[in-house]
């Protein structure tokens, strides 16, 4: 028997269930890079995407890499705590519509304040979608000081 004919006992498994407990995220790594920055004595600033949009909203390359977390989770909720108790930045970023629509990026920015608990100065938009000089002005009405998307 070759091994091209065996059967992946993972094959077995329903896909949600591997995605969920077996497959290591890269993208879901706060704890190392803590780790990282704590060696080198610096604190990064870290943006976070609240709009709940699911990795299967979207289709493209890879089955396009969205983000899979609500900002509203317990999880989501505890990494933002933890990280700001730890002394770094939490910023927003912006989700695809935020960088024409003033509203919009309003929703977005309280949403987040009302986790953060505490202002935050910061902003990248996804995707880099920007207009310029446009978005930096919708940014500026909303009391953003920087944007690192450009």
């Amino acid at each position: 028997m070759n091994l091209a004919s065996k059967r992946d006992p993972l094959s077995l498994l329903p896909q949600r269930l591997i995605k969920k407990f077996l497959i290591y995220d890269p993208f879901w790594n706060f704890s190392m890079f803590c780790e990282i920055e704590k060696k080198f004595g610096v604190n990064s600033s870290t943006y976070f995407f609240q709009t709940g949009l699911s990795r299967e909203t979207f289709k493209g390359p890879l089955d396009s890499i969205e983000i899979d977390y609500t900002i509203d989770s317990v999880q989501v909720k505890n990494v933002i705590s933890n990280l700001k108790q730890k002394g770094y930045e939490i910023g927003l970023h912006g989700s695809v519509l935020s960088y024409k629509d003033l509203g919009q990026l309003r929703s977005e920015k309280f949403k987040l304040l009302s986790i953060t608990k505490d202002r935050f100065i910061g902003i990248r938009q996804h995707r880099l979608l920007m207009e310029i000089p446009e978005t930096w002005e919708i940014q500026a009405k909303e009391g953003f000081i920087y944007d690192t998307t450009y």
